[in-house]
This record gives structure tokens, sequence and C-alpha cells, in this order.
């Protein structure tokens, strides 16, 4: 797969095992610079991804009652000295699914180079839903400044925790996080039902509200 090969050794350089990638139980997706380089679907997952306007789209869905047993990898990267990456994901749990990602957002030689991504995780709702976020942000050369921005938004007796990580090698290096997790408000909910909205569509709409206050 020589659309890998600079994916593969970017992972390498961080002691990350590219292996995956190559095998056929694996869904990936892979992006260097704003073009999508390489895609690979399994059974019970949606996916597709595509460079839209100045920014890469990825969506993934795992279908109702799936389960997703190996990890989607979602690798990222810039390997030109300068330019920017934007990347924004939507990923959806139906009822009933499982399924862990990991996103890797990797640069190996940047002098002046940005990446920011937005990810929305939409999880279907159940008394025995259960989401865990785990963010690592690295800053490894002189320059480098990195901030994680993250909000979780709970719905019924939904469990969520959010874990970041700061990782700082370098003096000169900074790296920032945040994080919340919030609660989508019960009478707010019913107000929206009234008007003609469904559960989801409800509770979508405040979800969006609170990220625009966030």
């Amino acid at each position: 797969m020589p659309e890998l090969r600079l994916i593969f050794e970017a992972l390498r350089i961080v002691g990350v095992d590219p292996t995956p990638l190559r095998t056929a139980d694996t869904a990936h997706t892979v992006a260097i610079g704003q073009q999508v380089t390489s895609e690979h679907g399994i059974a019970g997952l949606s996916l597709a991804a595509a460079a839209v306007d100045d920014e890469i789209r990825v969506w993934l869905t795992a279908l109702e009652g799936a389960r997703i047993v190996q990890p989607v990898h979602l690798c990222m990267g810039l390997f030109e000295p300068t330019g920017t990456q934007k990347v924004r994901m939507d990923i959806r749990l139906k009822a009933g699914s499982s399924a862990s990602f990991l996103a890797h957002c990797l640069f190996t030689r940047p002098a002046s180079a940005s990446h920011s991504m937005q990810a929305d995780i939409t999880i279907a709702a159940a008394d025995d839903t259960r989401a865990e976020v785990i963010g690592i942000t690295e800053g490894n050369a002189p320059g480098a400044r990195g901030h994680v921005d993250r909000m979780e938004i709970v719905h019924d007796r939904a469990q969520v925790s959010a874990n970041p990580l700061v990782r700082v090698s370098h003096p000169q290096a900074k790296v920032t996080h945040e994080a919340a997790i919030g609660s989508v408000d019960h009478q707010q909910l019913e107000t929206l039902m009234t008007r003609g909205l469904t559960p989801d569509a409800a509770v979508d709409l405040i979800v969006r509200g609170l990220l625009r206050q966030s």
C-alpha cells in the first residue's frame, strides 16, 4: 500500500505499530494534508470520507447491534514543512452497537503547520450506555503548540468519562486542555417534543445549543 507509507513511517516514529492498517478486519481512514489517501470498511460499519471545501470530512456509523471488535483507525497527517489540515468527524453508534476509535494526528517535519479536528460523537441513548473519551496531546519539538477542548453531553442514565492526557518533552513546547461534561435538560426536551420534534431531533437541537455556548 504505497499510499500508506508516510503514515506507517510516522506511526513508527511515535512508537505505534502500523500493522492494523494492513489487516482485513480493521477499518481505517487515512488522510494526508487535504487529501483522503486510503479507506477500508468492514461489516457492521458505515464509513465514508472526502475532501469537502477546505477540510477532510469523515462519516462513521456503527450499525444497530453491530459489535466492532478491532479499533477503527483514523490516521491524519501533514508531512510538509508548511500547511494546514482541518478535519471534521461525525461518529454515530446506533442502538446495541459497540466500537472503539483511535485517531492519530501526525506531523513529522513542520516548520509552520497547523492541524485542527472537530469530532461530533452521538451514541444511541440506553440505560447501559457507556462512553470513555481519552485524548492524548503531545508537544515534542520547539515551538509546538496544542490545545484540546472537549465537551461531553449525557442523556438519562448514560455514563461518560473524559480523560485528557498532556505530554510535553521539550521546554519550548506548550500544550493545554479543557474538558467538561453536561447533561440534557428534560424540561427543554419535553417542550421541544410538544412542538412536534422527535426525541432524537430534540436532543440533537439541545446538544447543538450547548456546544455553541461552550
